[in-house]
Parts: structure tokens; C-alpha cells; sequence
């Protein structure tokens, strides 16, 4: 947590416990330098030796002189111990004249600033009033700010463990008189050989500080981590301890560089920074002394400025927050206060929300502000994520793994759980769900107290639950809550909850196991209608963006929640036995009641829309309707009671006696279909109930087939008094709409009567009364009604899918003139819905007759006319390769004569046809290549829009070789490079002229379009450059003169070419191959393959003149050392290929490479590079003979990174047979503890390095590894 906003990060569990008094500070020179100014160790020692009169040539002075030009020079300070300065002092000066002059040094001034020492006084003070501070200062300023507190020194030392022996201020290493004329006691410890004594051969401070250690956390401040007082302390302690507790240390500095200075010697550093004085460092410790002295007051004045809603704040007062909910304390007083801070609070407490992607707020009739979660809800603490721009739609954000989760079980929470936080296996406690740790019992109560805010709710619209106490807590809330839609969406979210569905898969194989050992039962029935039960689910709203409503009593449902029911589905057959239909129809139906409610209370049921029962033969396509949300359900009933009605029709049609009667959507549909079985209804029960049906039901379009093919089927058979009442109701019409005007209704009425009385007639229905006189006069009422519409009366209306087909029929284009053939195409293409087909006229022209397709495009250029559409489809057609070099060259003189501005609207096809034909276009007709070259050069240069690639590059980083070679550009630079005139280049004597006067063309573009040009050319570079160096330099290495685009596209080029460069060549560009894997992350996986292959091949050349390597042991040291893992790991890989090949000239360099090159640092002896060293020693037998023993010092254990043994990776190789020793010591050296991590199949190993080494089994190692196997 900060207290400021650039003050040092302290950690939560110091903070904490400080306020449980389980800190104690140990203060250095730092503290007495920070107000009150006096002198650090070596400012001290300078002031001792001036005043004793220490000469200029002597071996002292000499010393601080170094040590400070050592300082300077390499930045780290200490290298040079203050201790050794006082040390040498010793040698001419007696000691108690020594600490005299050291005790006068330390004198303060009568007015000296003591607010760092009250500071850490206040800081310091325990929970029970008294003081316990250590501190290795000389002075007694901290005796100056409170005449009461006590003094120890050695040898009259406190007992840590006695509470009331350890008080007041502890001088480790002594202190002054009252008057500073001198040392009080044995004096101080000083030199060398008195801290030596203190920690080594006396060791009294170093057993006071383990005493400390293993009851308190020890804060280091004031001190640097090469401070004398640090470096004995810590190197005497045996770290190895586990008893002790932890040390933290405020450093000035970034947090790499504390790190780097504190954490090897087991301490968490807090980097600060050191500007102004470390002004950011004390104002923030005051800060911490005021939460200290009075911390009631602090949580109040932290839940005060949360009663703003976070985004009022800055990240770390929201910090701040997210620090006092993270104790039970501060997260009793946070949900206790009179006025909660709101809802809003889980958007912060919440990772997912803080990281949630950033949209446009408002919804898509209205588009509000781009809103970024992270701005308004992230902590100072949470790593950063990239940007993400509001035209960046593809992008994502992860929330990393260790960002902070107010709701996750903290250590705290964990070491106070008590028996009613555990389950067990019996009693009460194994039924009912253990009770949350207190900070998050307190956390509920404030959640329940807010959960009437809009922003509660939608918060939990996207959580899987909350805890069942909680829930019961809110919905008594609900009774106080103000706003309707907040009650309705908490009621929904918690139906939602409570019906929460396990994986419809995993419970099918459970219930297939208990049927095929009991067979089917009345149990198995119910299960799988279970299993088929639908479900409601919440989610965060589908509009409104990713932030959560303000508190409005207007306030919808929708803007909190989405609704949607789910339909579980099962793929596999369930052939449910004939003498389960009845119970399994009825529990089907149930199912399908329950769809219907859930479908009402989301607001969806008006919307519902089933696709007719009866199929429809002549739909073209697949339709997934039947397989889409209550249809899934839906026909899945259907089948059950089909197979009822064929089974026992009695039960079938007391199963439909049963059916909903008032439902107008799903029954009424079944309805419908049941009056069409004769086994359920009569013909005079199937009329009545045709003719009892409302007018949404009986005029619905969507049940419209269903409903006619029943009167198709049955009209005949129907009494005339129940024809005649239908026949009044076709010929009646539907019911008026609401607000519909009387016109607009007489004619909608007409219309369907229309249809429904032709199409019956058509298939053979009689009627009453004259057909011909009743449709003229209905037609009087629709007059745009037509006999063809009736014929799709009975059609489906499910909407279908499938795969479009293309229909290039061209012949209709051939018998009809010239200046007509474009105008007949353009109106006979496009998409006939009905049959799924593309038609494209034109493209078959241009294919298979393409003299008449150019003609027809050459008569259009008459009429001034360019179309885009028919000049795409001649040049994309696939015939245009395979064309006579005649007719290519037809084509480019038309292009070549074709207005700019027209050809800039094709300048992608024509581009790409450019490329095509380039090799024969140039070999046989030059001048038509030319001729069209220059006119598509002049529309490249007309807008700078024409040059980008066909890719959409958003706002990630380029990728220029993919938008190179899809751009016009780059596709005129690759037909540029199969120019014959090429081959006429002479080493080191240039191009031909006339050739580079096209590559000069291309490189004068502007921005991107140049780019995608010298992205082809460097692919090439190595020939570029063999031939013309002083050319190459002038034209394209000149892209390495500055950082930026231009640079980016060479390396992209020349990476994608992958050729090794000839010596010159590499020596012109390694010094850019040496930064690129130490200066920026290689941009992709293929960047870094080919760099590392270069620098490694670049390491194993040498010079044509000596034996010096073109990459120098140093360099490649220096590569490998700042690199990261992948990067190592990639030259890893091209090493133990390399060397398993059969010429041997890399085997030979293994040894050398592991010996003199890579890098002992711990950096990279990490676990995932261990992996990599044994990756490479087993991928081959020859590579492990050469390897192991150079690799061994270079591996440590691999916890988590994964490795493939010997034995998986062939046979050919027998490195468990001929290497059986090395292979244990290896697998001892890597193998962690934990063996859930060992790789695949390693227990099959040991058996094998024993068998081929029987004196193996009675290793020590053998025997251990072999107990960790079997005991996993």
C-alpha cells in the first residue's frame, strides 16, 4: 500500500503487523542524516579524520578517496567497508581518541530537526505503550525526543523473548555520553576488528539479532545493503533457519535495483524514490506513524474518501481501500459504518472487472465514451496491462495471476480459521457449509448492505454464486430496497443460481453407467428428463460497457443483467423403452413448463418462434432452428410423445388432455399438429378445435404450415357446419392491431385470405362458396396481391444455412452485343437466398472466354466507363496465369491506358495480375510491362491511402512482411524481381540501369508503400549486396540510420529471407544483430529463430584471415546473459540440431560453447532454461556424449518447465544404455521434490539406467529418487 502516490509500496502484511506490534525497526545512519544531518559511516569516518589530523598521502585518505571514485565509477556503493577505514585509524591512533573525535563528529546542532527519529518513535511504539526500537546510530537523538525512554547497549543487551526486558532504544553498537565528549562503556563498535568480535568471534550482536529475528519482522531503515552494520549482520546469520521471521529494507532506488542489492541476502527490499531528499520516503513514513498512533481515526479517513465511489480516486488511495479490507480490522470498520461506501467498491475488489476490456459505455443506437475499467478501478500494485484502443476489436486482456482478489482467502483469514471454517465427514458439519473467515464475513454484511445499488447487482450478474448466508442476507435486504428493477434482478440472479447445471455430458455417462448395470428404471427416466431440464443464466448486461449502472431509481432490469435460458442438449441417442413413454412424455412436458415460465420472466416469451413441425422438403440448405433454444426441447418432447401416440394412443391423448389450453405459442403449435393425428382427435374433435383457436394462433405465419397441412388433411373429413365456420373465419380475417388504420387492415386481412383460400383450393379443398367471385373482391382490398404468392402459403419460414455455391453460367452474355454484356452481367449477379447460390456471369466470361470479357471491358473505357466489380473479376480470375503472353500484354497496354484515378480504384488486382505474369510480360512484351508500370506507379502516388496493405493492421504492431506481400507494393517489388535483366549483374560492378531505375521508383514512394517495397528487397539482401555493395549501402542498409519504421521493416525483410550473410555483410550489420536481443524483445517467434541461428552461426565462423570468431566468446556471453529465456532457449535448439548432424563440426563446439561461453549467472540458471540444457542433451545420442558433463554445473531443479526424456524421442539412440551414470546424475541435479512436476514416463527410466548399470541400484541417489516415485 502507498500512502502517497509516489511513495515506497509498504506490504500489507508489514503494515498489519506493525499494528499487532510484531515489528521492530532497526534504524541506521540514514535516520540521523534524513533531519537532523548528521553524517552517514563514510561521512563520518572523513569528519574523524580531519580531526585527528590525518595527512593527505596516507593510506586512509587514500581509502575514501577510492571509495568514492569506486562509488562514481560503477554506481555500486560499499565495495570499499567503512570499517576498514576505521580499521586502519586504529592503527596510528589510540581507540578511546578515536571514539572521542567520533562522539564530537555526531554532535547535533541545539536545533536539530527530529521528525524522522519521532517518526519511527511513533512507528516503533507497540500496542501496549512501550517502545522497542534497535538502532546501530552512535547518537541518542532518539533519547533527545523522549527524555523517558530507556538505554541499552552491550554488554547489558534485552531478552526479545521476555516482553518486559525488551523496551525502550537498543544501541547495537553502542552510543555517546550525555555531553558527546566521548564513548559510553566498552565503547563502540567501530572497525573491522570490533565487528568482527560483535558478529564472528564473540557473536553477541549476531545472537541478539537471531533473538529478535524469531519473534519479530525486522525493518532495515537508514541503511544501504553494503552498509557495514548490514553486511556483518546479515552474512552471520545462518539463514537456514526456519524459524526466523521476515527482514524487509526501505532502499532508495527502482524496485530491479533494490532487488538486485537486498533479496540474496534474504530480505524484501521497498524501493523509494530518492529525490528531494527522500521526501517522498518520510512523508509517507509520517503518514504511517499518524495511521499508527491513532488508527481508528485512519480507517475512518480511508472510508470517508471511499464514500466518493472509486473513481473519484487516485490508484493508490484506492489502494488505500483495498489495504483495509484486506484485515479483519479494517474490513469490520469498512462494512460497519453508518453510510457504506457504495457498490462501485467490487468493481476494485474484483480483478476480473479491473481487467475487464475497455468499450464504449451506452449501447448501439447510442455509442456513450470509451471507458477504460482499469483507469477507474485499477491499484497502484496491479501490474499495468497493455493498451487497448476502441477500433483495437480483436484484442484481448488477460488478468494476471497474481493481482490482488479481495474475495481470496489471505494467510491472516487462514491462521485464524476455526473449527466452524472446516467441514467434516460426520455430523452437522458435514451438511452444512462451513462459515467464512471473519474479514470476509465482514465483507459479505457490507455487500448485503449495498446490495440495493444498481452496481451490486450487476456486479453478481456475472458471478457463478455468492455464499448462501449472504444470499439469505440480501433477500431480506430486498425487503428495504427502494428501486423495483434491482429486487426483480437480484430475484432473477438468484432463480439463476439456484439452478445452476453441472455439465450435461459428465451426468449423461453417470446415468449411462447406472443403466447399463440396473438397466432402465422410473429413476433413470427422471434423470434424463433432468439432465434435459432447462435453466436460466446471468450475465453482465449485453449493452452498457463495461461499467456498472449509477444509483438511478430509473434504473432497467437490462442494464444490470442479461437473461438468457439455456437448453441442454445431448448428442448421443437416449432410447428410452416404450414402457417408460408415459412417465418420460409427462416429464418432458414438465420441462417444457418450466421453459415457458423461465421464457416469461426474462421477457423473451413474446419473441419465441418455433419452426413447423412439418419439415419442409423443398427447403434448400440446413435449418438449425430445431436445434436452437426451446425448438431443442421442444421437438425432443415431440419425439417422446410421437412415439406414445404409436405406442398407446389412450395414454397419448390423456397426455394431451393435460396440455396448457391458454398458451398461444409452444401448446398451441402442438395443438395444431394433433388435430392432424386421427388416433387422438375425431374429425369433429379436430374441426372444433381448429375452429376454437384465437386469431394470434389461427392467423400466426409461423404456425401457418403446420395449420394448413392439417386442413389439407382432414377438410374432407370435417362436418360441413365446421368447414363452413372456418371458411367464415378465412374469409373474415384476423383481429385489428392495435393503432392499425382501417386501410392498411382491410388490405393485411385480404391478403391472408388470399393466400390460405388459394393455396387450399389449389391442393384440392372445397369450399362453399365460389373461389373466382370471393377473390375478386378481396383482390379490390389488395390489389397487389398475386396468385404466385399463394404457392409459398404452406412454405417453411425456419431460416437455413449451408455452403454457398457459385454459378458462373455465362452463356446468356454471348448472344447479346458488346455494350450490353457488362450491364446483363451486373444485373443477373448477386445471391439467390433460395438456393444458396452465388450467381457471377461475368467471372465465368472471364474465364473461359476472355477475349469477349476484355472486349466488353474496352467497349465500356469507350463510354468513359472503368467498373471496378468486372475489372476485379477478369484480373483475380485464376485463367489469368495461364493466358497466351499476347493477350497479358492486350491487358496491360488497356491498363497502361486506363485514367489514374480509375486505376487506383483497382490498384489491389492489378497489382497482384502485375506479379502473375510479370516473368513472361517482361521477357516478351517489355514495353507493355513499361508502359503499364508507370501508370500504376502514378496512381500509387496518388493518395498515400492506396499504398496500405490489404491487411488491417488496427492498432497492433506491424506485422511487414504479411502486409508486404498483400500489398500493391510489394507485389510490384516481387514482379520487379523477376526481371530477367538481373541475371545481368556482375559482382561488385552494380545492376543493369534500366532495372534499378524501377527499384529506385518503388524506395521514392512514400511512408508504408516504401516500406512494403524494402521489406522484399531485404529478403534479398544478400544478393543485393554481393553484387552492388556500394548501392545496397546507399539504398538500403541506409534504413539502419534511425530508429523507427523504416528499420523495423529491413530486420522484418531480412529476418524473412532466413540466408546467412557472407562474411562482409555480416560485419556491416552485427553490431545491430549484437543489441537486438539485449535492447527490445525480439517482435515474433520466426524473428527470433533467425536471429539466434545467425548470432550462434556467426560464432562458429571465423574470420577468412585468422581463427577469430566473427561473434567473440564475450559478445555471445554478453547476448546470452541479457537475453531472455526464450531467446536461450531458441539458440539452444539450433545448437542441438546442429550438432547432431552428421559433418560434426558443431559437436566439436559443444564443449567450448558450455565452458567459455554460457553465462554462470543465475539469471540464466533458471528451471525453464534447465529444461532447455536437458532438451538439448537428450536430442541426441552424440549431443549427450558431448554435453552432459559441461551441462551438469549449469542446471538446477525444474519445478515447473517440462522436458522429454531419452527413451520418447527414438530408438536409434542409446543414451540410457551407454550413459547410464551421467543420466542419474542429471535427473538427481533436476528432478524437483515434488513429483507431480518429474516428466512423462520417467519411472520407466530408472528400471532401464539400473539394468544397463546393475551397481545403480544400490546409489544413494537411485534409492531416493525411486522412494519419491513410489511414495507420489
Amino acid at each position: 500500500m502507498r500512502f502517497l502516490a509516489n511513495g515506497p509500496s509498504i506490504p500489507d502484511d508489514l503494515l498489519i503487523a506493525r499494528d499487532e506490534g510484531r515489528v521492530v525497526f532497526f534504524c541506521g545512519a540514514g535516520v540521523s542524516r534524513a533531519r537532523a544531518g548528521l553524517s552517514d559511516f563514510y561521512g563520518l569516518a572523513e569528519k574523524v579524520a580531519d580531526t585527528l589530523g590525518v595527512s593527505n598521502d596516507d593510506a586512509v585518505r587514500k581509502l575514501l578517496k577510492k571509495a568514492k571514485e569506486v562509488e562514481d565509477d560503477i554506481g555500486v556503493p560499499g565495495l570499499i567497508s567503512a570499517d576498514r577505514i576505521f580499521g586502519l585509524l586504529e592503527r596510528d591512533f589510540y581507540t578511546e581518541e578515536i571514539e572521542n573525535k567520533v562522539a564530537l563528529a555526531l554532535k547535533p546542532n541545539p536545533d536539530a530537526d527530529l521528525a524522522a527519529h519521532k517518526i519511527l518513535l511513533d512507528l516503533s511504539r507497540f500496542p501496549n505503550g512501550s517502545i522497542k526500537l534497535v538502532t546501530t546510530n552512535f547518537d541518542l537523538l532518539f533519547e533527545q525526543c523522549d527524555h523517558t525512554l530507556t538505554s541499552r547497549m552491550y554488554p547489558h543487551l534485552p531478552d526479545p523473548n521476555r516482553q518486559e526486558d525488551f523496551t525502550g532504544i537498543i544501541h547495537l553498537h553502542g552510543h555517546v555520553n550525555a555531553d558527546y565528549s566521548g564513548a559510553t562503556g566498552d565503547g563502540f563498535v567501530l572497525s573491522s576488528s570490533q565487528f568482527g568480535d560483535a558478529y564472528l568471534a564473540s557473536g553477541w550482536a549476531t545472537q541478539f539479532i537471531r533473538a529478535v529475528l524469531e519473534k519479530y519482522i525486522v525493518v532495515f531503515i537508514g541503511y544501504t545493503a553494503d552498509d557495514p552494520p548490514v553486511h556483518y549482520l546479515l552474512e552471520a546469520l545462518n539463514r537456514r533457519s526456519h524459524t526466523l521471521q521476515k527482514m524487509f529494507a526501505f532502499q532508495v532506488g527502482t524496485q530491479n535495483d533494490a532487488e538486485a542489492r537486498w533479496r540474496h541476502k534474504g530480505v524484501i527490499p521497498i524501493a523509494f524514490d530518492g529525490d528531494n531528499d527522500f521526501k517522498d520516503l518520510w512523508d509517507s513514513l509520517s503518514a504511517w506513524a499518524e495511521r499508527a498512533v491513532n488508527p481508528d481515526a485512519w480507517y475512518e479517513k480511508v472510508i470517508d474518501m471511499a464514500r466518493k465511489g472509486p473513481e473519484e480516486l487516485q490508484p493508490h488511495e484506492r489502494g488505500q481501500v483495498a489495504h483495509l479490507v484486506s484485515f479483519p480490522e479494517g474490513a469490520r470498520n469498512f462494512a460497519s459504518s453508518d453510510n457504506p461506501p457504495p457498490g462501485e467498491w467490487l468493481c476494485v475488489f474484483d480483478p476480473l472487472i479491473r481487467y475487464l476490456k475497455p468499450a464504449n459505455l451506452g449501447s448501439w443506437l447510442e455509442r456513450g465514451p470509451f471507458f477504460e475499467p482499469f483507469e477507474a478501478y485499477g491499484l497502484d500494485s496491479d501490474p499495468v496491462p497493455p493498451k487497448i484502443y476502441p477500433d483495437d476489436y480483436h484484442a484481448k486482456r488477460e488478468v494476471p495471476p497474481d493481482s490482488w482478489n479481495c474475495f481470496t482467502p489471505t494467510p491472516l483469514d487462514l491462521q485464524d480459521a476455526q473449527y466452524s471454517n472446516y467441514p467434516s465427514i460426520r455430523g452437522n458439519s458435514s451438511i452444512t457449509i462451513p462459515a467464512l473467515p471473519a474479514r470476509l464475513q465482514y465483507l459479505g454484511h457490507w455487500i448485503c448492505m449495498v446490495s440495493g445499488q444498481p452496481a451490486t447487482a450487476w456486479w453478481a450478474s456475472h458471478q457463478v454464486g455468492v455464499y448462501p448466508g449472504i444470499q439469505e442476507r440480501i433477500k431480506h435486504q430486498m425487503e428495504k430496497a427502494t428501486i423495483p428493477a434491482v429486487r426483480h434482478t437480484w430475484r432473477h440472479i438468484f432463480t439463476a443460481w439456484n439452478m445452476r447445471k453441472e455439465d450435461s455430458y459428465h451426468q449423461w455417462y453417470q446415468l449411462l453407467t447406472s443403466i447399463k448395470i440396473d438397466g432402465w428404471t422410473s429413476y433413470a427416466v427422471r434423470e434424463i428428463a433432468r439432465i434435459y431440464r432447462p435453466y436460466l443464466t446471468v450475465s453482465w448486461p449485453y449493452h452498457g460497457g463495461p461499467k456498472p449502472p449509477k444509483y438511478n431509481p430509473e434504473v432497467y432490469i437490462q442494464n444490470m443483467v442479461s437473461l438468457d435460458v439455456q437448453y441442454p442438449t445431448l448428442h448421443e441417442r437416449t432410447n428410452i423403452p416404450d414402457e417408460f413413454l408415459v412417465l418420460a412424455v409427462r416429464e418432458f412436458r414438465k420441462n417444457l413448463e418450466l421453459a415457458i415460465h423461465l421464457e416469461k420472466d426474462q421477457g423473451s416469451y413474446e419473441y419465441l418462434h418455433l419452426p413447423p413441425i412439418e419439415s419442409d422438403p423443398e427447403l434448400k440448405g440446413e435449418s438449425s432452428d430445431r436445434e436452437f433454444g426451446i425448438a431443442r426441447l421442444f421437438f425432443k418432447f415431440l419425439g417422446l410423445y410421437t412415439r406414445l401416440i404409436d405406442f398407446d394412443p389412450v395414454a397419448a391423448r390423456k397426455e394431451y388432455l393435460a396440455w396448457w389450453e391458454d398458451e398461444d405459442k409452444i401448446f398451441a403449435l402442438l395443438r395444431i399438429w394433433v388435430a392432424g393425428r386421427e388416433e387422438i382427435l375425431s374429425d369433429s374433435e379436430a374441426g372444433q378445435l381448429l375452429c376454437s383457436q384465437n386469431d394470434h394462433v389461427f392467423w400466426d405465419s409461423r404456425f401457418q404450415r403446420d395449420f394448413l397441412l392439417v386442413l389439407r388433411k382432414r377438410w374432407d373429413k370435417f362436418p360441413s357446419s365446421l368447414r363452413k365456420k372456418i371458411e367464415k373465419r378465412l374469409l373474415t380475417g384476423s383481429s385489428r392491431y392495435e393503432n392499425e388504420e382501417n386501410v392498411v387492415y382491410r388490405e393485411r386481412c385480404a391478403w391472408y385470405s388470399l393466400n390460405r383460400i388459394h393455396w387450399m383450393h389449389k391442393e384440392g379443398c372445397r369450399f362453399s362458396f365460389n373461389v373466382q367471385t370471393v377473390s375478386e373482391k378481396l383482390q379490390r382490398k389488395a390489389p397487389k396481391w398475386q396468385k404466385t404468392f399463394a404457392a409459398k402459403a404452406a412454405a417453411s419460414m425456419e431460416s437455413r444455412g449451408g455452403s454457398v455455391g457459385t454459378d458462373t453460367d455465362y452463356a446468356v452474355l454471348l448472344g447479346i452485343p458488346l455494350h450490353g454484356v457488362l450491364v446483363k452481367a451486373k444485373e443477373l449477379s448477386g445471391r439467390e437466398f433460395d438456393r444458396l447460390v452465388d450467381k457471377e456471369p461475368f467471372t465465368g466470361l472471364a474465364a473461359e472466354r476472355p477475349v469477349r470479357a476484355l472486349l466488353a471491358l474496352n467497349d465500356a473505357a469507350k463510354h468513359g466507363e472503368w467498373p471496378e466489380w468486372a475489372w476485379r473479376a477478369f484480373l483475380y480470375s485464376q485463367k489469368r496465369e495461364k493466358d497466351k503472353p499476347r493477350f497479358s500484354s492486350a491487358i496491360a497496354q488497356r491498363l497502361s491506358r486506363m485514367p489514374v484515378d480509375a486505376l487506383a480504384t483497382i490498384i489491389y488486382p492489378v497489382a497482384d495480375w502485375m506479379h502473375k505474369v510479370s516473368e513472361t510480360l517482361i521477357s516478351l512484351y517489355r514495353h507493355a510491362f513499361e508502359n503499364a508500370w508507370r501508370n500504376i506507379i502514378a496512381a500509387l502516388k496518388l493518395t498515400e491511402d492506396i499504398s496500405k496493405s490489404a491487411l488491417v493492421r488496427g492498432n497492433k504492431e506491424p506485422d511487414w512482411v504479411t502486409e508486404a506481400i498483400n500489398s500493391p507494393s510489394g507485389k510490384l517489388a516481387q514482379a520487379i524481381m523477376n526481371d530477367s535483366q538481373k541475371k545481368e549483374a556482375k559482382v561488385r560492378k552494380g545492376f543493369p540501369r534500366t532495372w534499378l531505375i524501377h527499384i529506385d521508383e518503388l524506395l521514392n514512394l512514400p511512408d508504408d508503400h516504401r516500406r512494403y517495397s524494402l521489406v522484399i528487397f531485404t529478403c534479398n539482401l544478400n544478393w543485393f549486396f554481393y553484387y552492388d555493395p556500394v548501392w545496397t549501402e546507399k539504398n538500403l542498409l541506409v534504413a539502419l540510420t534511425a530508429e523507427g519504421k523504416d528499420q523495423d521493416a529491413f530486420w522484418d525483410g531480412f529476418f524473412w529471407g532466413s540466408k546467412h550473410p557472407t562474411e562482409k555483410l555480416f560485419l556491416r550489420i552485427k553490431p545491430w544483430l549484437l543489441k537486438m536481443p539485449i535492447g527490445k524483445s525480439v517482435a515474433g517467434r520466426r524473428e527470433a529463430s533467425v536471429l539466434s541461428a545467425l548470432l550462434l552461426a556467426g560464432w562458429g565462423r571465423t574470420y577468412k584471415k585468422n581463427t577469430i570468431r566473427l561473434v567473440t566468446n564475450d559478445e555471445m556471453r554478453t547476448i546470452l546473459l541479457n537475453a531472455n529465456d526464450d531467446f536461450r532457449g531458441q539458440l539452444l535448439w539450433h545448437l542441438g540440431r546442429w550438432a547432431s548432424e552428421e559433418t560434426g563440426k558443431w559437436e566439436k563446439n559443444i564443449s567450448v560453447f558450455f565452458s567459455e561461453v554460457w553465462p554462470r549467472q543465475k539469471q540464466a540458471k533458471s528451471p525453464k532454461m534447465s529444461a532447455k540444457l536437458c532438451d538439448l542433451a537428450f536430442s541426441s545420442e552424440k549431443v549427450f556424449a558431448s554435453a552432459i558433463d559441461d551441462i551438469l554445473p549449469l542446471v538446477t531443479k525444474i519445478e515447473e518447465e517440462g522436458f522429454i526424456l531419452p527413451h520418447f524421442r527414438g530408438a536409434e539412440d542409446k543414451i540410457i544404455e551407454k550413459y547410464p551414470e551421467k543420466l542419474l546424475t542429471l535427473l538427481w541435479t533436476v528432478l524437483p521434490d515434488n513429483t507431480a512436476t518429474w516428466p512423462y514416463g520417467v519411472g520407466d527410466v530408472f528400471p532401464k539406467i539400473t539394468e544397463a548399470e546393475p551397481a545403480l541400484l544400490n546409489d544413494g541417489r537411485m534409492i531416493e529418487l525411486r522412494r519419491r516415485w513410489n511414495a507420489r
